[in-house]
């Protein structure tokens, strides 16, 4: 796969996972911005905060 995709946004941080490369400052400052609004938005909608999945969670489950 090529490395021409759109950095600084979360479609670029999607294809570092998905390509398994290092991700880049800009993607990662994107995943976090989104991050961060749907977290205001879930809590404006009076909804609790997400809960953090782990590991031994998902193993659990």
């Amino acid at each position: 796969m090529t490395n021409d995709f759109p950095h600084g946004t979360v479609r670029g941080y999607r294809r570092h996972l998905k390509e398994k490369t290092v991700t880049c400052d800009d993607c990662l400052a994107a995943r976090r911005t989104d991050r961060a609004a749907k977290e205001r938005a879930r809590e404006a909608a009076g909804k609790p905060p997400r809960q953090r999945r782990t590991t031994r969670d998902a193993r659990d489950a």
